[in-house]
């Protein structure tokens, strides 16, 4: 973790900024690009933002941890369902799944799925989408990235 720790911390802002924690062996970082406009008067996350958190541990193994409304299209049902087993479709789409050094593609797998629900003439029920979906994909592309320069 030695190389992988102090870019996370210079990509996320380190502990100070509340990005990044410390949990015994773990390092909890919140990956996605959350700023002021993301929460409402009371302080919370505004109710269409997908939250996206990453636990490190000291083998480099990541977990990676989407939480969010997001509609699930039939390739990323599929992705889920290839790589994890079981989806959880309740209110808010819920994923975890985890990688080893050598395996981050599976952020750019995920990403592209994400953002292809945003394609052009595509219906919605819900406005926001038009943002939350691209949201996410870049927070998941630019965590692919850091990694990337860490590990090679």
């Amino acid at each position: 973790m030695a190389a992988l720790k102090p870019l996370l911390f210079a990509q996320y802002g380190g502990l100070e900024h509340g990005r990044i924690r410390k949990r015994g062996d773990l390092i909890d970082i919140v990956i996605d690009d959350r700023g002021e406009g993301d929460f409402d008067d009371a302080g919370q996350l505004v109710f269409w933002f997908c939250t996206l958190r990453a636990e490190v541990d000291l083998t480099q193994r990541i977990t990676v941890f989407v939480e969010g409304v997001l509609p699930v299209s039939a390739a990323l049902r599929d992705w889920v369902l290839r790589r994890l087993g079981s989806l959880d479709e309740g209110e808010k789409l819920r994923l975890q799944f985890s990688f080893e050094p050598g395996e981050q593609q599976r952020l750019d797998e995920l990403a592209v799925l994400i953002h292809a629900m945003t394609a052009r003439n595509r219906w919605f029920p819900f406005p926001f989408l038009r943002h939350t979906c691209p949201r996410t994909a870049r927070s998941l592309f630019r965590f692919r990235a850091t990694l990337d320069t860490a590990w090679g």
